[in-house]
């Protein structure tokens, strides 16, 4: 199970921190829907927002030729590996003749699609907020649209026609809410 126990985020929320993920899928080993859903699952756990570290991380490779990133030193003695997926923190490729500008993976064009879906949601909790719905009010609501993608931390319905269908209700509820 990820790092996430949702009492403690709770208790941090409540205690007025901005609550934030971190470390989203970026891998080749990932489904490539599990990229865009990942966004609907910060939104579903009430996030504020979604970092990923690195999108360009060829740590001893061309990325061109081997697609996982040598392991790196970690800990405070630095004598720990990290070892990386497939793939993982590369989500945009330098142009091979060095003359043009990085080009994008699926990867990073899903995951851009999950951030335009989420601001569709953050348009509707707006449009909630200026109708007088509390806190808790509007997170059970817009938990009716995520709930769709969404099955509990780390498992989601990947299928690219349910995460349309949860988009297009919440465009629907804004332009009803209007």
């Amino acid at each position: 199970r990820p790092y996430f126990e949702e009492t403690s985020v709770e208790k941090r929320r409540d205690a007025g921190d901005e609550i934030w993920v971190y470390n989203m899928f970026a891998s080749l080993e990932k489904p490539a829907q599990a990229h865009r859903a990942w966004l609907w699952q910060a939104t579903h756990y009430n996030a504020s927002g979604a970092q990923l570290w690195e999108i360009a991380w060829y740590r001893q490779i061309d990325p061109w030729e081997d697609i996982t990133p040598k392991p790196h030193p970690v800990g405070r003695d630095g004598k720990r590996l990290y070892h990386y997926d497939a793939g993982d923190a590369i989500l945009i490729y330098p142009d091979p003749k060095g003359s043009a500008p990085p080009l994008s993976s699926l990867r990073f064009k899903l995951i851009q699609k999950g951030i335009d879906d989420i601001e569709y949601i953050a348009m509707l909790r707006r449009a909630l907020e200026k109708k007088g719905k509390s806190p808790a009010e509007i997170r059970s609501f817009l938990c009716t649209f995520t709930a769709v993608v969404v099955k509990d931390i780390g498992k989601f319905n990947l299928n690219p026609a349910a995460m349309e269908k949860a988009r297009d209700a919440v465009a629907r509820e804004i332009e009803r809410l209007r």
